[in-house]
């Protein structure tokens, strides 16, 4: 890997990039505060009106960004996170439009494993099995994310979020949910005052 450290916003230009069927991109801003885990943390019994409020998403208000594929790079991604105000973070969404009109998905994954070699070496081990070929896992400050570089149908996404809901212990199963009811799946690209570490590259997998 070198002394350089990838971070979240190369990697994501650099699977764009690498994907030349890609014409359209979408990112999303998002209000920055804590989530409904963080709230459950030490709560003995959640009530009904916390299970309640779980359904919905943690984030507040949402902007989505549509870009084509030649805006998106290193430096455009940066100038995003920068302009952004002190509350916002910059996501970048798993849906993307091919040549043709067509939509397919870049494969993304949360996880709440905290940060260890062993966590690291199992995630990686666990995701190779995954069969998805060429992919990164990036630290993200309390756990780790995932991308991948083959571009997947609506099938093989809604499959890949099966087969990483089952391995407990690492994948966050409330993302999944919501990213399932969304209809795409989103990862933070930059960092705000809760979330002070900018995801950084710790691992490849094939």
């Amino acid at each position: 890997m070198g002394a350089t450290v990838l971070s979240a916003l190369e990697i994501v230009a650099d699977i764009i990039y690498s994907n030349p069927q890609i014409e359209l991109v979408r990112l999303v801003t998002y209000e920055e505060r804590p989530t409904w885990r963080d709230k459950a943390i030490g709560v003995e019994r959640i009530e009904l009106a916390e299970l309640l409020e779980g359904l919905t998403q943690d984030v507040g208000r949402r902007a989505l960004i549509e870009r084509a594929r030649s805006e998106i790079s290193v430096d455009s991604l940066q100038k995003y996170a920068a302009n952004l105000e002190n509350n916002r973070l910059l996501g970048v969404c798993s849906d993307v439009v091919i040549i043709g009109g067509r939509s397919m998905h870049i494969p993304m994954m949360d996880f709440i494993c905290a940060p260890s070699e062993s966590n690291l070496t199992m995630l990686a081990e666990m995701v190779s099995k995954l069969g998805l070929g060429r992919g990164y896992i990036l630290e993200s400050g309390r756990s780790y994310h995932y991308y991948g570089f083959r571009l997947l149908t609506l099938t093989e996404w809604e499959k890949f979020l099966g087969q990483c809901l089952l391995m407990y212990g690492f994948a966050d199963d409330r993302y999944i949910g919501h990213q399932l009811v969304d209809g795409h799946c989103v990862l933070r690209l930059s960092s705000g005052a809760l979330k002070n570490f900018t995801p950084r590259l710790v691992a490849k997998v094939s």
